[in-house]
């Protein structure tokens, strides 16, 4: 059996997370060893006391299962603790160990499995793949951070919260909390000195590991990372969360000031935008997202941006999302860019529901064209995005990399345009629209015809 040992970059960070601290956030590029680290860590916690427990959640459940359960934590454990029993139970989806010991994996997209997890009391909470849940989520779990328990020492277990990711924007709540030192919700600072300036939040730590501090990575990786559009070579190689693009059609600070906790109840009408690619399946790496964005439009004419349910699957994957979130904000319209698929995409959303009758729309001009009016709707203050803003990070590091020139990147922004399709529907395609000459502001935040 091979020797187990720590990269010397995990070395560094791991003597991070034995700090006085409970909050230990690791971002940076792919296959860096952040979960691996994490797991580690976890083990030795679980290990060390008894009857212990410990969680490890994801947005997806079957993708914790898939990449954190069968593979990254029994292989850690196999190697670092070869001596040490565990078995997993696959009914409930638990490691459990000798000491009676358990760590719990989780899904955030199942209610049965959040109520157990709210149900129950944790001595460390590890949020993986934190990009893709929201600060609601997150601060939810921070509740069950609670579990008093003692070590073989006799002593208690510090409780720990672990998170990690490959950065998206600065609009997520991660970088918010952890390194502007602001509350993500209403952008305050978290800790403040005499004379009111922000100060590094308390009880937090940050580190950062890429995929360049793991000598086990072949370098034909590293070179596939290094030829990727800048985005992505930003987020996966560097580890970076992403700025807008020079000129940009929209702005960060835009978003920051058009979040709405729910829209109001008088929308007029509901879009669902959909920007289809040729996905396989969640597994086809070469494939584009689905782009599935849900808006809507008040009698005032202020657009509500009410859900991002892009995703990667199959033909008969994605229509089914798409037609659970047509249901679910109970929309008027399914707007489908035609370009790919052609009269598949028709087939593939009937074949769910045959109620549905898409309209098919063609791209006959440049990307950047058709966003331009719809970032001069936010530019008036006449968007707002409702929910937890973490939940449209994806989306709006797109919306960012949309310039006058064209869009800033060679993969496809699906998320940015099915936005735009989905607004360009209830806003331009009618002819209903006020030139933004004549609009006059109201209530003191926004305009209207």
């Amino acid at each position: 059996m091979p020797e187990f040992s720590l990269t010397e970059k995990q070395s560094q960070v791991a003597q991070t997370l034995i700090g006085p601290e409970t909050h230990h956030l690791i971002y940076g590029g792919s296959r860096s060893g952040k979960t691996a680290l994490i797991c580690y860590a976890i083990q030795a916690r679980a290990i060390k006391a008894p009857k212990s427990r410990h969680l490890i959640a994801r947005h997806h459940f079957n993708h914790v299962k898939a990449s954190v359960g069968r593979d990254t934590f029994p292989k850690i454990l196999e190697l670092a603790y070869p001596d040490v029993e565990c078995r997993f139970d696959k009914v409930t989806s638990i490691f459990e160990f000798a000491n009676s010991s358990e760590v719990w994996l989780a899904g955030l997209d199942d209610k049965d499995r959040v109520d157990k997890v709210l149900g129950t009391e944790f001595a460390t909470i590890f949020v993986n793949e934190a990009s893709q849940v929201s600060y609601h989520a997150v601060t939810t779990l921070r509740t069950r951070l609670a579990q008093n328990v003692k070590d073989v020492s006799g002593r208690m277990l510090p409780l720990r919260a672990y998170y990690d990711l490959n950065p998206t924007s600065r609009g997520h709540w991660t970088y918010k909390e952890f390194i502007e030192g602001v509350d993500p919700s209403s952008g305050k600072p978290m800790r403040v000195d005499e004379q009111g300036r922000a100060l590094p939040p308390f009880d937090r730590t940050v580190s950062i590991m890429n995929p360049g501090d793991n000598p086990h990575l072949p370098a034909i990786y590293i070179e596939e990372l290094r030829s990727m559009p800048l985005s992505k070579r930003m987020r996966f190689l560097e580890g970076r969360y992403l700025e807008e693009a020079p000129n940009s059609l929209w702005k960060v600070a835009q978003f920051d000031s058009c979040r709405m906790a729910r829209p109001p109840d008088n929308l007029q009408r509901i879009a669902v935008g959909i920007d289809p690619s040729g996905a396989r399946g969640a597994d086809d790496d070469k494939a584009d997202d689905i782009g599935i964005v849900v808006v809507g439009r008040d009698p005032d004419g202020v657009g509500y941006v009410l859900g991002d349910y892009t995703m990667k699957g199959s033909p008969e994957q994605w229509a089914k999302e798409a037609v659970r979130a047509f249901r679910k904000h109970q929309a008027d319209v399914m707007v489908c860019e035609r370009n790919y698929g052609g009269d598949m995409v028709r087939t593939v959303i009937q074949a769910v529901d045959k109620s549905i009758e898409p309209k098919m729309v063609t791209a006959s001009r440049g990307k950047h064209v058709r966003a331009e009016p719809v970032a001069a709707l936010y530019e008036s203050c006449r968007v707002f995005h409702c929910g937890e803003g973490s939940q449209y990070a994806n989306l709006e590091s797109e919306l960012v990399r949309f310039t006058p020139n064209g869009f800033s990147g060679t993969e496809s922004p699906n998320r940015a345009d099915a936005l735009v399709w989905a607004f360009h529907e209830l806003f331009f395609e009618a002819g209903e629209i006020t030139p933004f000459a004549t609009l006059q502001p109201i209530m003191g935040f926004g305009y209207s015809r």
